[in-house]
């Protein structure tokens, strides 16, 4: 592994997951990187436009070189390959695991560090007691408080009046 990389298996091919700054700048010209990674935003599409511009294998003279050609038919190729690493696995899960990959890598590329786990019982201990909180939740009431019943209730007093009732 490269300085800045995370590995990645697609298929039966090893490869490298490496954004530089220009390859961010590719990106980001269609999606936001922080965007990207918003579960709405999880699309074949938005994750061949992050392969497309960091993969990266090694050639024959050992150097690190783009693994898509980065011309627009590298894009058709980027989005087979999300295809077929999506395809490894079941249901969206692959898709999870390809932008758990895209957020590595970002990590090891030092655009962003990894968040400290959080000792959730720790934190609890912690946090502040706020003595000015309400003690009740609920919200004042007010203005008049109708439900559907009463409202249907009202509208047949009214309107018994106008229909007569008819006789059996």
């Amino acid at each position: 592994m490269r300085d800045g990389s995370f590995p990645i298996r697609i298929g039966e091919e090893d490869f490298l997951l490496l954004f530089e700054d220009g390859d961010v700048e590719e990106i980001e010209k269609t999606i936001s990187i922080f965007e990207a990674f918003h579960p709405h935003n999880r699309t074949y599409e938005n994750a061949a436009i992050i392969l497309w511009h960091g993969l990266r294998k090694i050639n024959d003279d050992g150097n690190l070189v783009y693994a898509i050609q980065q011309g627009p038919t590298g894009k058709i190729m980027a989005r087979q390959m999300v295809k077929q690493f999506c395809g490894q696995f079941p249901n969206p899960l692959g898709m999870i695991v390809l932008y758990g990959s895209f957020d590595n890598a970002f990590i090891a590329g030092k655009f962003y560090k990894k968040p400290e786990p959080v000792d959730e019982f720790e934190a609890a201990k912690k946090a502040p007691v706020r003595d000015d909180a309400p003690k009740n939740s609920q919200r004042p009431i007010t203005g008049p408080t109708t439900t559907l019943h009463s409202v249907f209730a009202g509208l047949r007093r009214k309107l018994s009046g106008i229909i007569p009732r008819q006789s059996s």
